[in-house]
C-alpha cells in the first residue's frame, strides 16, 4: 500500500523532461495524503506536468463510495474499469519517498523509503478525467501496488510500483499496450537500490508538514 509520500524537489522539470501544463502552481510537501492534489506526468505528444486529485473518482466510484487511491497491480487485470485506464490512460506519479508503517504488537512506526542516489523517482499511476452532472471536468488518479521488494517486506507486504526511468517513455506512450512488458513494470524495484529508516510518529498526521518527517529518529 502507498497512503503517504513527499516531493519537494524543485528539478522535477529538468529529471523528467516535462513542461507544466497551464502555467499551474506547484506546491511541494513532505506529506502527500489521499485527496490532496498531486503531481504527475502524462504525454500528449509533450511530456506534461499535471496536477491530479490522489483518489480516482469516476461513476463506479461514486456507486461504491469510495475514491480508490491505491489499485493493486493484480486486480489491473480483473477489473475492466480499471484495465480501460490501465490500457490507455497511464502516468508517473512524482515521488521524491514513501511512508510506510510497521506493525509491531500494540503500535505502528512509521519508516520513510527512497532512492539510494536520493534523486525524484515516479511511481506507475492510472488516471481518470471524469465529467461531472454539472460540466466540469475532474482528473484524478491512483497508485498503482505491488508486492514488496525485500527490503521493503521487513515491514510492509505492499509497495508502490516504481517505473524505471529508462522504461518511463513506454510507460507513458498509451497509444500502445503491450501485455508482456506492462507485467514485467509492474514487478517490485529491485531492493538494492532504494534505501529506509524510522521516521517521527508525526507523520501519523496528514495536517503535519515539513522536512523534519523525513529525518531519521535514529540521527536526532
Amino acid at each position: 500500500m502507498c497512503g503517504r509520500f513527499s516531493q519537494f524537489s524543485d528539478k522535477i522539470q529538468e529529471k523528467f523532461k516535462a513542461k507544466i501544463k497551464d502555467n499551474i502552481l506547484l506546491d511541494f510537501k513532505y506529506n502527500y495524503s489521499p485527496s490532496d492534489k498531486i503531481k504527475a506526468v502524462v504525454t500528449n505528444s509533450e511530456r506534461w506536468i499535471v496536477l491530479f486529485r490522489w483518489g480516482i473518482i469516476n461513476d463506479w466510484s461514486l456507486r461504491k463510495n469510495f475514491h480508490l487511491f491505491n489499485i493493486r497491480s493484480e486486480s489491473l487485470f480483473d477489473k475492466k474499469p480499471f484495465f480501460k485506464l490501465f490500457e490507455r490512460q497511464r502516468c508517473l506519479v512524482i515521488a521524491d519517498g514513501f511512508y510506510e508503517w510497521k506493525h509491531e504488537e500494540s503500535t505502528k512506526k512509521p519508516y520513510y523509503i527512497f532512492m539510494k542516489n536520493q534523486e525524484p523517482f515516479a511511481f506507475g499511476g492510472i488516471y481518470e478525467n471524469w465529467i461531472s452532472p454539472d460540466g466540469k471536468i475532474i482528473s484524478s488518479c491512483a497508485i498503482i501496488t505491488t508486492k514488496a521488494n525485500k527490503l521493503i517486506n521487513q515491514i510492509h507486504e505492499r509497495m508502490p510500483v516504481i517505473i524505471p526511468e529508462d522504461f518511463w517513455e513506454i510507460w507513458l506512450d498509451n497509444s500502445r499496450f503491450e501485455r508482456e512488458c506492462m507485467i514485467k513494470l509492474l514487478e517490485p524495484y529491485p531492493a538494492d537500490g532504494m534505501e529506509m529508516y524510522e521516521v517521527s510518529k508525526e507523520i501519523n498526521s496528514t495536517k503535519t508538514d515539513g522536512s523534519f518527517l523525513i529525518k531519521s529518529v535514529s540521527r536526532n
